[in-house]
């Protein structure tokens, strides 16, 4: 067994149910996000029986979604360093705080 991480148990099963609330998000999202574009467009076509429009709301829906994609941040790496801070001893943070306020109350 690797030795490397603690807990492994405890880590699995804290990690299962993150990764299961998150892709249903996800999925949950696409999904609703497809479903408005097709309703969007399908009502549109209705009002305005012309393609014309129904293609550029679908090339609207779809930029923006792609924009926003470019400029989001890299959740990927916010993810990885939240999950290597709950890696932290609680222990080790008060030990920490401890030291830092002895340290910043002996400077003044």
């Amino acid at each position: 067994m690797d030795k490397q991480v603690q807990n492994p148990e405890q880590r699995i099963c804290e990690d299962i149910p993150k990764f299961t609330k998150g892709l249903a998000e996800l999925t949950g999202e696409w999904t609703n996000a497809i479903i408005d574009a097709g309703f969007y467009a399908y009502q549109l076509r209705a009002y305005s029986k012309s393609n014309k429009y129904t293609a550029a709301i679908l090339a609207y829906v779809i930029g923006a979604g792609g924009l926003t994609g470019i400029l989001a941040p890299n959740f990927g790496r916010l993810f990885k360093r939240q999950q290597e801070n709950e890696g932290v001893n609680p222990l080790q943070i008060v030990m920490m705080w401890s030291c830092y306020h002895n340290c910043s109350s002996k400077s003044l």
